[in-house]
Formats: C-alpha cells, structure tokens, sequence
C-alpha cells in the first residue's frame, strides 16, 4: 500500500529529525501533510463499498492511522 511503503517511511523519518531551519521545516511538513491528505484520506473517502462492513472498517482504521501520523509530525513541525 502506498501509505505504507512510500509516505509512513517519510513522515516518521521528519517525525524522528525535523528540519532545524524553520522554513525548510515547515515547508517539509506542508508537503507530506498536503500529500498524505489528498493521496491517502481524500482517496480513501471516495472509495464505494456498497454496505460492506470490513471494508468500512479497514477504511476507518486507515484514516484513523493516517490522522496519528499527522498530528505527530505537528507534533514534530513545533519549535
């Protein structure tokens, strides 16, 4: 899955050594939040499941994963 092989990787890698410079950490952060935002939750939401519970489960258990990720790297983006 995308999320997992390509954008986890990075963002626990910002997580675990944010940028020291204020801009190129904050511009770091804008771009792997926007990217998991619209590349994982937004696509995620546009999935049809047609009353398939385990699948709305799995959706709901990815958006709930992606969302702890994020708030760490805010988290991570404060001085």
């Amino acid at each position: 899955m995308y999320f997992r092989t390509t954008l986890e990787p990075l963002c626990e890698e910002y997580i675990a050594n944010p940028p020291a410079d204020s801009k190129t950490r904050e511009s770091k952060h804008k771009k792997l939040s926007e990217t998991t935002m619209v590349q994982v939750i937004l696509k995620a939401d546009e999935i049809e499941l047609d009353g398939d519970e385990f699948a709305r489960q799995q959706r709901k258990a990815l958006i709930v994963e992606v969302q702890m990720v994020l708030k760490m790297m805010d988290d991570a983006a404060q001085p």
